[in-house]
């Protein structure tokens, strides 16, 4: 884990690509940093709000952190938005999302 941080930290120094947050974020958070991960979480879903695969990560993110209103609060914020483009994958992310806010961990806090 340790080489592959350190690539995807230089190769952030090039890209902010949202993908590359992303894959940053999960190394960091198998190396236990959990707080760096989030920050590249967000980090991503800022580069491209409407973005669904970055919102969804950030969302399984804090369900693992436990920090599930803030989960909660970001599904909900998610699922208010519009889809920009309607492809197999935003809808079947969009679909994954809403069930986890109205069927699974997240339903009725």
């Amino acid at each position: 884990i340790d080489s592959a941080l350190k690539y995807s930290q230089q190769a952030l120094r090039y890209s902010h690509d949202p993908a590359l947050h992303e894959l940053h974020a999960r190394l960091l958070f198998e190396n236990g940093d959990t707080l760096q991960a989030e920050k590249h979480f967000l980090a991503a879903v800022y580069t491209v709000p409407n973005r669904f695969r970055s919102r969804e990560q950030l969302i399984n993110f804090y369900v693992q952190i436990k920090q599930l209103t803030a989960a909660r609060n970001l599904a909900a914020a998610t699922l208010r938005m519009p889809v920009k483009v309607r492809s197999y994958e935003s809808l079947y992310i969009r679909r994954r999302i809403q069930d986890l806010y109205f069927n699974g961990i997240l339903r009725g806090m």
